[in-house]
């Protein structure tokens, strides 16, 4: 039975978590204001498991990766879905946050956790010799206890060259997905319930922890798995295609045949002031050239010379149309 102060503790944070999301979308969101949201977030696991966890669903759910509303206002956001559907959806993440949380205090080890920000880049080298690279607004936990050799991924992507060491397998826990090193180096990619690894160098061991029908698969170099809560598939890359998708070690961005979609998306990965496609027409459009993950107007550039497309700067966003 839950008792009536931790009720209370919980409706606050759902509360908190939910006007904290609608706050970061507002046009007139400050440094001090991202300041004072970290120190929120730093405050409790319980605030980022449930402001992360909300993040995630709602973007999943509006489907702004590349074609986001006319202005980014809560007033927007409100019409998308409003805040007390919100903020229900924010009690049901809690509910199992705080049932993870529970058995994970009694079951895992400590841990440390490391995180990057939008657009940043970290490296971290582990006692064992492993080394893991952050992309982008990614979160990782490190057990501190180094015969366990597990990270979790809350969000984001990153790179694992690990040391191999048969006695102590090294895994990654992404969702209700897990990699087990045999070998190898790989990059893990997670974005709400969708799960990606590819496999650059031995092998690793690809499973789902979760669901009624769990799944594994063995990769070799060059294979990539993409996993959702019902599903896994399994394909094979050209050598090129895999570094071209690792040039964000370099700071870069190299798209080779991509759909205008696809590379407005992971422009807005790296940065918070975004490119925005109003006409669904011009999504399909096919682009090409390598780029610096910042240089959006130089995209956008591109994209009027090629295309004859326009492109205008508005509040913080570069609105592309014809």
């Amino acid at each position: 039975m839950t008792s009536p102060d931790l009720a209370r503790s919980a409706s606050d944070i759902r509360e908190q978590a939910a006007d904290w999301l609608f706050r970061t979308a507002s046009a007139n969101w400050t440094a001090d204001d991202q300041t004072q949201l970290d120190k929120w977030l730093d405050a409790s696991e319980f605030h980022r498991a449930s402001y992360w966890r909300l993040e995630a669903a709602w973007q999943e759910s509006a489907r702004l990766a590349a074609l986001r509303p006319a202005h980014r206002g809560t007033a927007v956001l409100k019409r998308l879905l409003n805040l007390n559907v919100l903020k229900a959806a924010a009690a049901v993440v809690l509910v199992g946050v705080g049932a993870t949380a529970a058995y994970y205090k009694f079951t895992a080890p400590n841990v440390s956790t490391y995180a990057t920000a939008v657009g940043g880049h970290r490296t971290l080298t582990l006692p064992d010799g492993t080394v893991i690279e952050l992309n982008t607004d990614t979160v990782v936990s490190i057990a501190n206890d180094l015969s366990q050799r597990r990270v979790w991924l809350t969000k984001g992507e990153a790179l694992f060259e690990v040391k191999h060491d048969v006695r102590h397998p090294f895994t990654v826990i992404a969702g209700d997905h897990k990699v087990t090193d045999l070998g190898t180096k790989f990059v893990v990619r997670q974005s709400g319930n969708r799960v990606e690894v590819a496999l650059i160098e031995g092998r690793a061991q690809f499973e789902s922890i979760g669901g009624s029908a769990p799944r594994s698969t063995e990769l070799t170099p060059g294979e990539v798995a993409v996993a959702t809560g019902n599903s896994m598939s399994v394909t094979k890359l050209p050598a090129k295609q895999v570094s071209d998708e690792l040039a964000w070690r370099k700071g870069l961005l190299v798209f080779d045949g991509a759909t205008l979609a696809d590379a407005v998306s992971e422009f807005n990965r790296y940065n918070t002031d975004k490119i925005v496609i109003h006409d669904p027409s011009l999504l399909r459009l096919r682009v090409n050239g390598t780029f610096p993950v910042h240089a959006r107007h130089d995209f956008a550039e591109v994209a009027r010379a090629v295309f004859g497309l326009r492109a205008q700067d508005k509040d913080s966003e570069i609105l592309i149309s014809r």
